[in-house]
């Protein structure tokens, strides 16, 4: 079946399974007895244990984190709060105690609510001791591990596209929060990522006079019509990106905002090219959802 589905000859798969069976990543089940002819089939399948990653993101003054096994499974769910400004250290403090407990953790997946690029901090709003550090190669070279940072959107981004099976297309991702909006985006089935990974800082777009879409954000809102705010952010997207899905993470309850933001955006775009909106209550879990396939497929790259 392996052999099949590859397309590689019988004896590579045969000497391959032999190498992931001694190095437990595969598992050896038996003899199928119900074989038709030939030679009986030995039955194997993937050891979920045999490595775990450690999947983490920071947001506002807590530290989230969970466990995986290798097929993205949560063992651990935990979250850690701090009062002071977030430090390398004590993203530190809470890696060295996972590890400490479990043995079996081989790669880190850490989502920033920043700009990064290949590892790199480039730009973060409220986080000041994590500005320009290079948060990927000091915590690698600190615990022998593969580490991977993401910025939050392109993980959820990344994690969407998987779960809607829309891979090759392209998809947006929009979160509206206290501290403004961002975005993350995925064009002809890969994230979209910049020269130092400010792609999806829309907080910093004007939006009447002086003020950007993060300084209305910051004021609550006032005086400012939701469902317009996001027409013009979505209209913006449309017409850059052609998004085929916009999923929407929107934290901030007013009334039929959604009749309101499509009203705005048929206003202004033909029907045709309005992408479908998607209102998802769930960034956390979307956002651990697109950090783990990340984490795990660290795990696979390292066999």
């Amino acid at each position: 079946e392996i052999a099949k589905h590859s397309e590689l000859s019988f004896p590579t798969i045969s000497k391959i399974v032999d190498e992931l069976v001694e190095k437990q990543v595969m598992l050896f089940l038996g003899i199928q007895e119900n074989s038709q002819g030939g030679r009986k089939a030995a039955v194997f399948r993937l050891n979920e244990n045999f490595s775990h990653a450690l999947i983490m993101f920071i947001q506002e003054q807590s530290i989230y984190y969970r466990v995986v096994d290798a097929l993205g499974k949560t063992i651990l769910n935990a979250q850690k709060e701090f009062s002071a400004d977030l430090s390398i250290i004590q993203l530190i403090e809470v890696i060295s105690q996972n590890l400490h407990e479990d043995n079996l953790i081989h790669a880190i997946s850490i989502g920033i609510p920043g700009s990064v690029s290949n590892g790199k901090i480039y730009y973060i709003d409220g986080y000041e001791a994590l500005k320009d550090c290079e948060l990927e190669k000091e915590l690698s070279e600190h615990f022998s591990i593969p580490v991977k940072i993401s910025n939050n959107m392109n993980a959820i981004a990344l994690g969407m596209a998987d779960k809607l099976a829309c891979k090759e297309e392209n998809i947006v991702c929009i979160h509206l929060a206290q501290t403004g909006p961002g975005c993350g985006a995925i064009v002809n089935g890969k994230p979209v990522s910049g020269f130092c990974g400010f792609n999806g800082e829309i907080g910093f777009i004007p939006f009447y006079g002086e003020k950007t879409l993060q300084d209305v954000a910051f004021s609550d809102f006032k005086n400012i019509n939701l469902g317009e705010y996001l027409g013009k952010i979505v209209i913006g997207l449309t017409t850059i990106l052609n998004p085929r899905k916009m999923i929407l993470y929107i934290e901030k309850n007013v009334p039929n905002w959604e009749n309101e933001m499509e009203q705005y955006c048929n206003q202004y775009l033909p029907k045709r090219v309005i992408p479908e909106f998607l209102i998802s209550n769930k960034y956390q879990e979307d956002y651990f959802y697109g950090l783990t396939i990340e984490g795990t497929q660290i795990l696979y790259e390292e066999i």
